[in-house]
């Protein structure tokens, strides 16, 4: 059992990865999810003083097309593609962290503009929750693989 988790990895060169490596991408999307919390109000101020309906529809629609591109990226990229340097890591987890607080970010702006134009529907809100969750659960697990954990 131990050897899962301390398990190696061999890509092109002789490199160790062990379980504690993760605590690397779990202090990314802690950071991320903080500061998107922070930022929240903020966004909910800016959006609130806009008061015509159909700005508001025309930045929902904009949002809604934007959020397009940062999801391709962040779901397109694998560590599996990286090689496995320190420096390599940390450039794969800055630009995964950048992804995915732009797909946060666009998610905060959708639900309040959505707020504004129709009002509180749970089941709205509790998706884009759902949605970021998943984005998160899909950077841990291919980092777990890319470590050979989640074989």
């Amino acid at each position: 059992m131990v050897e899962r988790y301390l398990a190696k990895v061999e890509i092109g060169v002789r490199f160790s990865v062990s379980a504690p490596d993760m605590l690397g991408i779990l202090i990314k999307q802690i950071l991320v999810a903080a500061l998107l919390l922070i930022l929240y109000p903020l966004v909910g101020q800016s959006f609130g003083n806009i008061e015509q309906q159909e700005i508001l529809n025309t930045l929902l629609l904009f949002v809604g097309l934007i959020i397009v591109a940062p999801m391709f990226a962040y779901f397109q990229f694998s560590y599996g593609y990286t090689k496995p340097t320190q420096f390599v890591l940390a450039v794969s987890h800055l630009t995964t962290g950048l992804a995915l607080f732009v797909i946060g970010i666009l998610l905060v702006m959708i639900d309040v503009l959505f707020l504004q134009l129709i009002g509180n529907v749970l089941i709205f809100r509790f998706t884009l929750l759902v949605y970021y969750i998943s984005c998160i659960g899909y950077d841990v697990w291919d980092y777990a693989r890319f470590q050979g954990l989640a074989r």
